[in-house]
């Protein structure tokens, strides 16, 4: 297996569990194993690997290395800001919506209070 692959919550597919094997078995000095979609079955069968596929986020997921590169961008890009003015998106979404429920709510009591609602 590719540790390096599980460890940063990779996929780890059919073609990379033959490639390990192929690997092994020329260092294991075994000629002629190739390494087929019959010898890949077998092998899931006998150890019990199970396949799942992924949706959404867990699909898309970036590594460690691609978020540490990301956030060195983002920590460069803000820095020229000051940290009043940084805002994260999730929470300026929830004050949008906040400020849309207040005014819903007071517009409902001027309606009913003008016994329009």
């Amino acid at each position: 297996m590719d540790f390096k692959a599980l460890a940063t919550n990779k996929t780890i597919t059919g073609e990379i569990i033959i490639a390990k094997a192929i690997n092994f078995a020329n260092l294991l000095n075994i000629e002629g194993f190739t390494g087929s979609s019959g010898w890949l079955s077998n092998f899931k069968k006998r150890y019990n690997i199970k396949q799942y596929n992924k949706h959404g986020e867990a699909q898309s997921g970036p590594s460690e290395e691609e978020l540490d590169k990301e956030r060195e961008k983002l920590q460069e890009l803000i820095s020229n800001y000051d940290i009043e003015n940084v805002f994260n998106c999730d929470e300026t979404g929830n004050n949008f919506i906040e400020l849309i429920n207040v005014i819903y709510f007071i517009l409902t009591k001027v309606l009913f209070n003008l016994g329009l609602y």
